[in-house]
């Protein structure tokens, strides 16, 4: 038995399988929106591929994708085979096809499931590989036209400055010495290469401002004038890949993990119906009743129960059956608390030989049709020999049921071997011999005695007067 343990009738059936036909109609539908997701995904992240290090963008929309897929064809066939077996003709064929079409939703359901835990997994992976693909990309700005190009546009695009914040281009020499007048080329000298100032690109500048865009020397508040860059600053305050992440993070990944999540509750569903389904039409065809009340369950173990009982948590007869009908108790005979035990009768035997058996013809088994001996007691040698070590089997009841003490001090029954009656197999005593000579009643044609006798024939009627 499984669990949880449900009553299926044939009514619920036809109602479960319907559902999950219906339901594998919207999983279709589901899946073409995995499969857009995934599609958008690559899309989106595809034009910003340059700026990403140490994360593959294509890993997550190929999942995606494949995952669409197969999760078409399965809804798919589900539909047929769901369907098809609403009609009780069909089971018998289906049902095998029914179990791998529930094996084959469940890898389905895990996949999804999993998909959307890496969407919201991949926020974080996708938000550092864009702040190491920003960095190197800020590294090479002095040198690479194509670089200088990229985090321009980036910049005015998402009204962002560096990585994490504009400060960031303070560390980093992103003027080439060529455009560096000969003061400046004098500090790259005596610094190894390196010129080093409060400076930031023109993409940095806030358009919304009023004042004109103070781009270098930004924290030397005495070079420019009605200036204080902590209360008039002109730049963009927000790092890009904060803005990056507040689009791709934020609205795409997690928008699309949400849509994910509710495909697999669906999916979910649809392996629970499937899964009941399945279950209670094998039971049905287990029971040669295929339009009979069956159980259905999602788990073929029960979870603490022991192996027999029921939902209600009693023994079933198939497993009732199977266990001995009583159990014997063995006594213990080095425990002399125990009520069958009296050492008072065995006094006399163990003084003369300590060796010979607790119980006068314990070392012998009788058979029922084997008369006692002369001058044997007739409740000697009527106990079997049990081994107290050894637990009782099923069906030796008799071997080792409790054991009683026999009285020594009866007298034999029988004198002589005529006395002794003869028993049939069974055990049972003989019918009385029928009486012989003139006891014997006189018999009909049938060898039936007419007891009681007939009733006399009635009288002659009178003749008429004349």
């Amino acid at each position: 038995m499984g669990w949880p343990n449900l009553k299926i009738s044939e009514t619920t059936r036809r109602r479960l399988a319907k559902v999950a036909a219906g339901l594998n109609v919207v999983g279709i539908f589901m899946c073409l929106i995995v499969l857009i997701t995934g599609a958008y995904i690559s899309a989106a992240i595809q034009s910003k591929k340059h700026l990403i290090e140490d994360f593959d963008p294509n890993s997550l929309p190929i999942f995606l994708i494949v995952i669409a897929f197969v999760g078409t064809f399965t809804s798919a066939c589900g539909i047929k085979i769901c369907w098809s077996n609403h009609k009780p003709k069909n089971r018998a064929d289906l049902n095998l096809f029914l179990f791998i079409y529930v094996i084959g939703v469940t890898v389905l359901f895990v996949c999804v499931f999993v998909s959307a835990i890496i969407c919201f997994v991949a926020i974080g992976l996708l938000e550092k590989g864009f702040s190491n693909g920003i960095s190197l990309s800020m590294k090479k700005y002095k040198d690479s036209q194509s670089k200088k190009a990229e985090i321009d546009q980036l910049q005015i695009e998402y009204r962002c400055c560096g990585d994490k914040a504009y400060t960031d281009w303070f560390k980093v020499t992103w003027i080439h010495r060529n455009f560096l007048s000969s003061t400046k080329k004098k500090n790259i000298d005596g610094t190894g290469d390196s010129f080093l100032n409060d400076d930031v690109p023109f993409s940095c500048c806030n358009p919304v401002k009023d004042r004109p865009c103070v781009h270098h020397h930004v924290h030397d508040n005495d070079m420019h004038f009605n200036y204080d860059f902590k209360t008039k600053l002109t730049l963009f305050k927000i790092g890009c890949t904060t803005a990056l992440m507040n689009y791709y993070g934020n609205k795409v990944l997690s928008n699309i993990g949400c849509v994910i999540v509710v495909v697999s509750i669906v999916e979910l569903a649809i392996l629970l119906i499937s899964r009941i389904l399945q279950t209670s039409i094998a039971t049905a065809i287990k029971a040669d009743d295929i339009e009979g009340t069956s159980n259905g369950y999602l788990f073929p173990f029960d979870f603490g129960k022991d192996p027999g009982d029921d939902s209600t948590g009693l023994k079933t007869q198939e497993y009732t059956d199977k266990e001995p009908l009583l159990q014997a108790e063995v006594i213990n005979k080095n425990d002399p608390s125990d009520s069958f035990f009296d050492d008072s009768s065995f006094d006399n035997q163990y003084d003369d030989d300590p060796n010979q058996p607790l119980i006068v013809g314990q070392d012998k088994v009788n058979h029922p049709m084997q008369p006692p001996t002369i001058g044997q007691s007739h409740t000697e040698g009527l106990y079997m020999n049990i081994d107290p070590s050894q637990p009782p089997f099923e069906g030796e009841y008799e071997k080792y049921q409790q054991q009683a003490l026999p009285n020594t001090n009866e007298e034999p029954l029988y004198d002589s071997v005529d006395e002794i009656p003869i028993m049939d197999s069974f055990g049972v005593l003989p019918p009385p011999p029928p009486p012989l000579g003139n006891d014997l009643p006189s018999m009909d044609s049938f060898g039936v005695p007419p007891y009681p006798p007939p009733p006399p024939p009635p009288p002659p009627p009178p003749p008429p007067p004349f």
